[in-house]
């Protein structure tokens, strides 16, 4: 058995909280609606009829030579027609009876709507009763007063004609003045009792209820706790596994919800401090390398190949080792490093490294060829900058200048295998 979860009440909507809306009001101007109407359909009928009544009558008689004679005409709203002349008439047609048959028609619809206004009382048929009736009267008051100042005026004129022995003349105004202008006079009245009698319904104001909708409820009543509200039904284990809700705590003890917590605002950023100036380390001395020894390449300046023998000898005294037949091979002189100077707190320059002492290079048993070039003294190498020179500056010894070492002072190249005597070589 399914039961629902305790301490939840279903939802029932409450009655509404309003009275019904009042009944409409009965019409109070249906009487003078209906007056209107007929009126509207007596102006018509007299405005129609009238227009094919006369407007007016002329008689004149007159006598030539003992001999009577009559001019009589009619004018209607159609036309000029003759009225016992003595002598024929030209009669003409004119269509100003359309105006009558107009206003005739818009009185007639109006007194239609005006019959329907009066038994509905909405606002259509009210307003075009209204509409219509105004229009007809409005054409047949234009229309009448119109013709009826161009009757005056010749009654007037006729007035003050003089008129001879036994002439007579008559000038009447027919019924086809006469009948508009009564229409006249009660369209007016239809017009008046048109718009004063009927009033229009008022409007249906829309009670307090949303619309497709019923009064929601004010709230939840609390509840009485669980424990206190007893029951008579059993729930089984079983039951209970197979269905079973989660209901808060607040809930099932009847208890109001806690309140949402307040949101939380957020601070307005620190400023950002720009980071202090970082200072360079100071530069570390790399360390020095030591540089080649060159080897002395031979040179071809005829010149300095004549030297060369007496100066080996005087450095070198001892024998030169015995020589084996090979190819000449010429040591290639590796480049040199240049040396970097030591750190000192004082700046000076560096004196000139002194230049080693060149190799013996072997000799070679081939005989040279008769145009070969003398070898030319080797170029002075730079010493190897790791080992410590006797004129590098220090803190407490300023560094020399450096000067220029003249060629004499130089070294001399060993002598060339190639310059050698015979003798030599066979001593040798």
């Amino acid at each position: 058995m399914t039961q629902p979860a305790r301490g939840y009440q279903p939802y029932q909507p409450m009655a509404p909280m309003m009275a019904p809306p009042a009944p409409p009001k009965r019409s109070r101007g249906g009487l003078t609606t209906l007056l209107a109407g007929l009126l509207a359909l007596v102006a018509a009928g007299l405005v129609v009829g009238g227009s094919f009544g006369a407007i007016t009558e002329y008689r004149n008689s007159y006598r030539i030579d003992d001999d009577p004679s009559v001019y009589a005409t009619s004018t209607t709203w159609w036309g000029f027609h003759d009225a016992g002349s003595s002598s024929p008439v030209e009669e003409e047609s004119v269509l100003t009876g359309l105006t009558l048959v107009l206003a005739g028609a818009l009185l007639v619809l109006g007194a239609v709507f005006a019959f329907v206004a009066a038994r509905t009382r909405t606002s259509g048929p009210v307003s075009g009763s209204r509409s219509l009736i105004s229009a007809g009267v409005g054409v047949i008051a234009g229309v009448t007063v119109l013709q009826l100042l161009a009757v005056l005026k010749q009654m007037d004129r006729y007035n003050e004609q003089e008129l001879d022995a036994g002439e007579s003349l008559e000038f009447t105004a027919g019924l086809g003045l006469w009948l508009p202008l009564g229409g006249l006079v009660l369209g007016v009245v239809a017009v008046v009792l048109a718009h004063v009698g009927q009033r229009s319904a008022a409007a249906r104001v829309e009670p307090n209820t949303p619309r497709m909708g019923f009064p929601a409820p004010y709230g939840y009543r609390p509840q009485p706790p669980v424990a206190e509200r007893p029951t008579d039904v059993q729930i089984s284990d079983e039951d209970a596994a197979a269905d079973t809700q989660v209901v808060s705590a607040a809930t099932a003890s009847g208890a109001d919800a806690p309140a949402p917590a307040a949101p939380v605002t957020p601070s307005s950023p620190a400023p950002v401090v720009p980071p202090a100036a970082v200072v360079p380390p100071a530069p570390v001395a790399p360390p020095v390398t030591p540089a080649t020894t060159a080897v002395p390449e031979p040179s071809t300046s005829p010149a300095s190949s004549a030297e060369a023998p007496a100066t080996q000898e005087a450095e070198s005294p001892a024998a030169a080792p015995p020589v084996t037949p090979a190819t000449t091979s010429v040591p290639e002189q590796a480049p040199a490093q240049p040396s970097t100077p030591a750190t000192s707190s004082a700046e000076a320059p560096a004196s000139p490294a002194t230049p080693a002492a060149p190799a013996t290079p072997a000799e070679s048993p081939a005989t040279p060829p008769a145009d070969a070039a003398p070898a030319a003294p080797a170029e002075p190498a730079a010493a190897p900058a790791t080992e410590p020179r006797a004129d590098a500056p220090t803190a407490d010894k300023p560094a020399e200048a450096a000067k220029p070492t003249p060629l004499s002072d130089l070294p001399a190249a060993p002598p060339a295998p190639e310059l050698s005597s015979p003798d030599d070589k066979s001593d040798k």
